[in-house]
């Protein structure tokens, strides 16, 4: 027996072997972090036979998300220099109640106000009227103008633009890691020249935990759950995203956890928010 070749022969067939278990765990992990054709037609099928629609099967995400939660803080005056760049050089403290949490900055006809998780900012200058432009030229024109409020374009988005009374308004909520954080928000209006009021909560990023051994429920096991709702959704459905949702009972809490959520919205601009882990309808 001609031992050499048995030998090279053996090496070949296990190597052919441990190529086929690579793809095969290659596969298997790659079907762990991307949902299949196959269960997103089933999926939208569902839907369609209970009156629900989609506007494409496309808007479906296929990549599966991590199961995290974000960790975030209430904006505070860190510094001077925060101070100036929203009030400007020469600010004095007007008010102050350490206890609560409560603090009025002034200069001149800025005034800045924190109390506790909300800060209300305004000028009472005289207003320089805006023309009106489109929303794209309306958020561009915004951008600019709240970097010089340090915040950052990578750090919010626009959940809404309008125009009204010759005034740019919009309303921003935090952006972690590009995940939108839902339940925070600030509305702002400018003027032709600069920002002019800004009000609401804010809150900055100060950690993420990733729970590793569990994962979220499947995407196409949470849009078939609305199927069982009392009242379905009559709209089209025209988008859906991953994020992260802070519900408003925890919104005064100087420290805040973003869960991780689905988010179904329709032609009429209804929104279903869902508990990504649980698939419990939270918003509707």
């Amino acid at each position: 027996m001609n031992w050499d070749k048995a030998k090279n022969i053996l090496i070949i067939f296990f190597l052919c072997v441990n190529l086929c278990l690579c793809t095969i765990l290659v596969y298997l992990k790659r079907s762990d972090l991307v949902l299949s054709d196959t269960a997103i037609e089933s999926t939208v099928e569902l839907l369609n036979q209970h009156g629900i629609t989609m506007a494409d099967d496309d808007i479906i995400p296929k990549e599966k998300f991590k199961n995290q939660s974000y960790n975030l803080t209430a904006f505070t005056i860190e510094n001077e220099n925060m101070l100036e760049a929203w009030l400007g050089a020469g600010y004095s403290l007007s008010e102050e109640n350490s206890s609560l949490y409560q603090y009025i900055y002034k200069n001149g006809n800025r005034q800045l106000t924190i109390n506790k998780t909300g800060l209300l900012f305004y000028s009472d200058k005289s207003a320089v009227l805006a023309s009106p432009k489109e929303e794209k030229e309306i958020e561009s024109e915004l951008t600019d103008k709240l970097k010089k409020f340090n915040l950052k374009d990578d750090a919010f988005y626009f959940q809404d633009v309008w125009f009204e009374n010759g005034l740019y308004h919009c309303i921003i909520s935090p952006m972690v890691n590009d995940t939108k954080i839902i339940g925070i928000q600030l509305e702002i209006a400018a003027d032709h020249e600069e920002i002019i009021s800004i009000s609401g909560n804010w809150f900055t990023f100060s950690g993420v935990d990733t729970f590793e051994n569990s994962g979220l429920l499947d995407i196409t096991a949470v849009l078939a759950n609305m199927i069982f709702l009392e009242e379905k959704p009559t709209n089209m459905i025209t988008e859906i995203f991953y994020a992260a949702f802070v519900p408003e009972d925890y919104i005064n809490n100087k420290i805040v956890t973003a869960t991780p959520v689905y988010v179904f919205q329709c032609t009429d601009g209804h929104e279903y928010i869902f508990d990504a882990r649980s698939g419990e309808l939270l918003v509707s």
